[in-house]
């Protein structure tokens, strides 16, 4: 796609009452931003600078964290590829 940056960005977020670092990943298009959380995938949210998706990425974790189960039930696993 043309004018599109991929990115992984690691800020630290408050929580409640303590700090949480979170990495995300962004694509930067001609206007917008638009990026998702690393351990949330599934939920992307945009912004028109960069400033602006943080904020978004910021309430988005604090609604996630609001649903006691969604932290345990949806996190992401990683695992290893291997190729001969």
């Amino acid at each position: 796609m043309a004018g599109v940056d991929s990115q992984l960005k690691s800020r630290k977020t408050h929580g409640k009452g303590h700090k949480v670092q979170l990495n995300y990943i962004y694509k930067k298009y001609d206007d917008f931003y638009v990026g998702h959380l690393v351990d949330f995938p599934e939920y992307d949210t945009q912004g028109k600078t960069i400033e602006e998706l943080e904020e978004m990425l910021r309430s988005l974790y604090s609604d996630l964290m609001a649903f006691d189960d969604v932290h345990s039930s949806v996190r992401c696993q990683s695992g290893v590829l291997e190729f001969a």
